[in-house]
């Protein structure tokens, strides 16, 4: 088993416990019962994005209709303060519909038998294969796709990496950047039909797998035709590669994502 697998469990047991003791409330209803909403008649701002997002708590429907509401909005939305503050709001309501909470509760008895040393190489692959499925099972793919949609970075080739817009940049909350990553590489895994590639030790420092690399600056960049959900995830990864403020390294989760992507 490599460094890199080990590095994932233990991200995914951290993100466990943490939402549990965090926001219970949400994942104990997040695959219940719902309703339909219509995005259209949804009445959001910057101004009121934090109430709605109260009201999304326990309720993945909402939230996936308010990532839908602010996907619209942002589109041709100038940078700025505002846009930020919808997408920063976006990636929240976008993790909240996608199921994450209860994937990493559903799974919670494997991460901890595996930290606690059922360390096969079976145990992880089989691991992985129920969080992608649950992944699936869940829409995580669909909203994964909002979200890139909603951050949608600058940059997609070697010369020019995928980078956010600072203002976006400035606002992102670490908690929510780690559990983005989280989403986006899951995606884009299913995207490309792998599964530990990316865990593995690249034989090449400038392969990081499932269709990212490193240019010579140590940034991360997608390759020719990289789906929106690569480019996002590329960027997330440079958002918290260059990190003067040190806002990523303290935290356990990015700060565990940096060492699984050996940046």
């Amino acid at each position: 088993m490599t460094k890199k697998i080990v590095c994932i469990t233990g991200i995914f047991l951290f993100l466990t416990v943490f939402v549990f003791t965090a926001c219970d409330s949400f994942y104990s209803n997040s695959w219940g019962s719902s309703r339909k909403y219509d995005p259209a008649n949804i009445k959001l701002n910057a101004d009121n994005v934090d109430s709605w997002i109260e009201l999304a708590v326990g309720n993945p429907e909402l939230a996936k209709a308010l990532t839908e509401k602010i996907k619209g909005m942002v589109k041709n939305m100038p940078d700025g303060a505002e846009r930020a503050k919808l997408q920063a709001a976006g990636v929240t309501l976008a993790i909240e519909a996608s199921g994450l909470g209860t994937i990493l509760l559903s799974n919670m008895d494997q991460l901890s038998d595996i930290m606690d040393g059922g360390d096969g190489t079976d145990d992880i692959v089989n691991l992985l294969d129920g969080l992608q499925g649950d992944f699936k099972k869940s829409g995580g793919s669909g909203a994964a796709k909002d979200l890139a949609e909603i951050v949608k970075p600058a940059g997609k080739d070697f010369n020019n990496p995928p980078k956010f817009d600072q203002s976006y940049a400035d606002d992102a909350n670490a908690s929510d950047v780690g559990q983005a990553i989280l989403m986006l590489t899951m995606a884009v895994m299913e995207q490309q039909g792998k599964d530990t590639s990316i865990f593995e030790e690249a034989s090449d420092i400038n392969e990081l797998g499932i269709g990212l690399g490193m240019d010579e600056n140590r940034n991360v960049i997608t390759g020719d035709g990289s789906t929106a959900e690569a480019k996002a995830l590329a960027a997330y990864l440079n958002l918290i590669n260059n990190d003067p403020s040190d806002k990523y390294g303290s935290n356990p989760v990015t700060s565990g994502i940096k060492d699984i992507f050996n940046l």
